[in-house]
């Protein structure tokens, strides 16, 4: 990352900023709420100089390339305050796309687009408690996104990044949903417990404080049921050894999450 930022800085801070007002207008071409007004308006933009419509052809360019650019750089994060940092970083690739071509893609994956477009999700620094629809309580730690997506088959969080703790609530519904936490290498079942759960790029860590959950890692048949006072990292292919939940302390910002007097 340090090579990317040192030469987006290079860019300018003119040239960024013409490459996030044509971001702004690219995502508002593809928002479904673009006029003719606003054609009008983006095609005056473009025609103020070349340096202009050269940066417009770009952004484009690798709209096309990758197809999945505007979802991520939807208006309410791109405006959002809070995640300024965030949003400078994302101006930053595309500008170093504009300025070095070749490391276009090494830029686009550098760039976390599933947290940046995430439902709930904290800076750095920042945590968040939210209430679930069928009262459970979900807290976020600094630097972690989540998505929820609650269905009339099963209760679902969708761990992009970070730390999370979970306390599940009886299901409201007949037929008692499961509440799963999916992250990128597999599945958490909870068994009526209060549990935290923190990602890396290769590895999930579950700390069970209260009830159990069941583990299945992406690629195993194999599941396991972790109980309460007992911790488990797994990979998306294997499970690591059980340790008592005092010894994930290790796991650092995890102790933020959890209540006062609990040995997590």
């Amino acid at each position: 990352m340090n090579t990317i930022r040192d030469t987006t800085s290079a860019a300018g801070p003119q040239q960024t900023q013409l490459v996030d007002e044509a971001v702004k207008w690219l995502v508002l071409m593809h928002s479904g709420r673009f006029n003719e007004a606003d054609a009008q308006r983006c095609a005056h933009w473009r025609r103020q100089s070349p340096e202009h419509q050269r940066i417009w052809e770009s952004v484009e360019k690798l709209n096309r390339q990758f197809d999945s650019v505007p979802v991520p750089l939807a208006m309410p994060v791109l405006n959002r305050p809070r995640v300024s940092e965030n949003r400078r970083m994302m101006i930053k690739t595309v500008a170093l796309a504009v300025t070095v071509p070749s490391a276009m893609w090494l830029g686009y994956r550098a760039v976390p687009w599933d947290s940046l477009n995430a439902q709930y999700r904290t800076g750095t620094g920042e945590r968040r408690d939210v209430a679930l629809a069928d009262g459970s309580q979900l807290s976020l730690n600094t630097s972690s996104a989540v998505d929820v997506a609650f269905d009339a088959r099963e209760r679902l969080v969708l761990q992009r990044a970070g730390e999370i703790h979970i306390q599940t609530a009886h299901d409201p519904q007949a037929g008692a949903r499961p509440f799963v936490v999916r992250t990128q290498q597999g599945s958490l079942q909870a068994l009526g417990t209060r549990f935290i759960v923190r990602c890396t790029p290769d590895r999930t860590r579950l700390t069970v404080l209260e009830g159990a959950v069941q583990v299945q890692p992406l690629h195993a048949s194999q599941t396991h049921i972790v109980p309460a006072g007992q911790a488990l990292d797994f990979s998306a292919d294997t499970f690591g050894a059980k340790v008592p939940a005092f010894a994930a302390r290790a796991m650092g910002p995890g102790r933020a999450v959890c209540r006062a007097n609990e040995a997590c």
